[in-house]
């Protein structure tokens, strides 16, 4: 007796791995004993497939389809912009529905008596379907009005086809207790072990996937694992009663680690193998500013002894472009430390942006900033300064050209899940690799097909 069937995918990052929000909503309702079904690459799905794997699946007390929004990339998110993966241009996989085909599909549901669902981060176009339900960012509460965050788990079903040994998606913490300027994500600002799940709720769910499926290997979901020295020491209390050693990667501040040493070999033996550090800036200024005031000399020196001191770790940074009073010389300055000095895994240059809806986006003139007027650049902005966006931007893009490891420490995960070594990985570069590194995907994503098809 299935209640609903949701479509998402893993597109957008290189590899094979699972995103968590489809299974977590999922799980919400196989918890409370209902059957919901997650069907997965759907972007290599046809609508043909589509409405057969429906139809498959239908009973009598299906009452609704959902669809993942968060992997598709066009903000006017419709599923016509199924983001293209470099998989489906090799093996010419379906990657996109026509605005006839879509509409046809909900006009379809509909005359089945399904309610459609769009659910995820993207989950804003004006061009859905009027008769589509649109649920925007985590929704667990709109479903359950005795949602406890603190206590929920991911519960993968044998539908799911959970591979043998595969890393997998865990929230450890959802939000984070800063609040900086230019980010606009929920739970910001929230207090420290607000929205945490405990050791043992973690414990449980991680002997459960290592039970079922073997796995050891997760891609942990939490803002600012590192937020405090005790919730790091408490973790790895409970990893070391785990029976087997554990791998993962994660979102970490790097201020933080300087600031608090001991956590380091703490994070290490935990299994942190991969980690990414929103550093933003190097000039003090604008690093102030934003709220990581810490000495950035002091930061470059932490982090050449942190890569120092743990060679084996993927090191992947985040930095934003044409924030207050940063040049472009500035910028450029960083891109060579951080690659040339710090040889970083990978760095994950972005132009600021002022659509958000964060304090900066809000409050842009007083900052500094005018929004573009013009329509074909919605997101633009010009600096009081006279540096623009179309300048940071065409520069950003340009260093992404030049950076060769697979980028995303989420990557970590998805192209161990393709049969690579930490130290395989070490020597991949996406010039040289990108086709292997395509071929397993699609192979792993067609052994997936297989089982729903």
């Amino acid at each position: 007796m299935t209640k609903a069937i949701i479509f998402t995918d893993m597109a957008g990052y290189s590899g094979f791995g699972r995103a968590a929000g489809a299974y977590r909503i999922a799980s919400e309702f196989r918890s409370r004993g209902e059957d919901i079904k997650v069907i997965d690459c759907f972007c290599s799905l046809s609508i043909e497939q589509i409405k057969n794997i429906i139809l498959e699946r239908l009973t009598p007390e299906t009452e609704w389809i959902g669809f993942s929004t968060t992997f598709m990339t066009n903000p006017e998110t419709d599923l016509s912009n199924r983001i293209s993966s470099i998989e489906s241009k090799l093996f010419k996989a379906p990657t996109g529905l026509s605005q006839e085909q879509e509409w046809d599909l909900v006009d379809w549901c509909k005359s089945l008596r399904l309610q459609v669902l769009f659910g995820g981060w993207n989950s804003t176009s004006t061009k859905i379907h009027p008769d589509v339900k649109v649920i925007d960012g985590p929704c667990e509460d709109k479903f359950f009005n005795d949602f406890n965050f603190t206590n929920s788990k991911i519960i993968y079903t044998k539908d799911d086809y959970i591979q043998p040994g595969e890393d997998l998606p865990i929230e450890v913490a959802r939000g984070c207790i800063f609040k900086c300027k230019f980010c606009h994500f929920p739970l910001n600002g929230k207090r420290l072990w607000e929205f945490v799940k405990s050791p043992q709720t973690l414990r449980e769910e991680m002997i459960r996937n290592y039970d079922n499926f073997g796995t050891t290997g997760y891609m942990i979901s939490d803002d600012t694992y590192n937020d405090s020295p005790e919730k790091v020491k408490k973790l790895l209390e409970m990893y070391r009663t785990l029976p087997f050693d554990l791998r993962f990667s994660t979102y970490a501040r790097l201020d933080l680690l300087i600031r608090f040493p001991e956590t380091q070999d703490m994070l290490y033996e935990s299994g942190m193998r991969s980690v990414f550090f929103g550093i933003e800036s190097f000039n003090q200024e604008a690093a102030k500013f934003i709220g990581k005031g810490m000495d950035v000399e002091k930061v470059k020196r932490g982090l050449l002894d942190f890569r120092e001191k743990y060679p084996d770790m993927f090191i992947y940074t985040s930095m934003i472009g044409g924030l207050p009073t940063e040049t472009m010389e500035e910028l450029e300055q960083s891109y060579r430390f951080l690659a040339e000095e710090a040889e970083v895994s990978n760095i994950a240059f972005t132009p600021l942006s002022l659509t958000s809806g964060s304090d900066m986006s809000v409050n842009a003139e007083r900052y500094g900033y005018i929004k573009s007027v013009d329509p074909s650049d919605p997101k633009g902005w010009i600096r009081s300064d006279g540096l623009n966006s179309k300048e940071v931007r065409d520069w950003c893009l340009e260093k992404s050209k030049k950076l060769g490891h697979p980028a995303g420490y989420v990557s970590y995960n998805r192209l161990r899940n393709l049969g690579y070594t930490d130290e395989q990985l070490a020597q991949l570069s996406w010039a040289k690799d990108k086709d292997e590194i395509a071929k397993r995907s699609a192979t792993k994503r067609n052994e997936y097909l297989k089982n729903i098809l």
